[in-house]
C-alpha cells in the first residue's frame, strides 16, 4: 500500500545522509535496497524499523512522512489526525487492553482459530435460552450455520 511512498522517503533519507547502498547492508543486500527504492518490493515493519535505525531516523517520523505523502497532506496534518485518534484510543482504555496482551513482557498466546465474538455469542445464547432453534437463530441474526452451532454447543 505504501510501497512507492516508502521508496521515495528512503531515497531522500539515504541521499541526505550521503549513504551508499553498502552502508545499508545491515538491513539487506544492496539489490534489495535498490529494489525497495524503485518500489519493486515491500518491506516488513521489522525491516523498516531496522532501516530507520541504520539511517538514524525516527521510525514514527518515517511512517508519518509516508502516510502524509500517500494522503497528499502535510506531515503535521497527519500527526494531528493521529494524535486525535490516539487520544480517543487511550480514553477508551486501549492502552490497558494492550498491556493485558502481555505477561512479564511476553505476548500472551491466544488459542488457535477464530477469536470469540462476544456480541454474537450473547445474542445466540439469549435466543437459545428463549427456546428458539438454531435454524431460527441463523435466519434472525443472519449468521452462518457453523457460527451459530459453535456458540450453541459452547454453552
Amino acid at each position: 500500500m505504501l510501497t512507492e511512498e516508502v521508496a521515495a522517503i528512503i531515497r531522500v533519507l539515504r541521499t541526505k545522509r550521503g549513504m551508499p547502498y553498502e552502508d545499508l547492508s545491515a538491513v539487506g543486500v544492496q539489490r534489495s535496497i535498490s529494489a525497495l527504492e524503485q518500489a519493486k518490493v515491500s518491506i516488513s515493519v521489522d525491516k523498516l524499523a531496522e532501516l530507520a535505525s541504520v539511517l538514524q531516523f525516527d521510525l514514527v517520523t518515517l511512517i508519518t512522512l509516508c502516510v502524509a505523502l500517500s494522503n497528499n497532506e502535510s506531515p503535521r496534518a497527519t500527526l494531528e489526525r493521529a494524535t486525535t485518534v490516539l487520544d480517543q484510543f487511550l480514553d477508551s482504555g486501549g492502552e490497558q487492553l494492550i498491556k493485558a496482551q502481555f505477561d512479564d513482557g511476553k505476548l500472551i498466546r491466544r488459542s488457535r482459530g477464530k477469536p470469540l465474538n462476544r456480541d454474537n455469542a450473547t445474542k445466540i445464547l439469549k435466543l437459545k435460552s428463549e427456546g428458539h432453534t438454531q435454524a431460527y437463530v441463523v435466519r434472525t441474526l443472519g449468521l452462518a450455520k457453523s457460527t451459530v452451532n459453535r456458540y450453541w454447543r459452547g454453552s
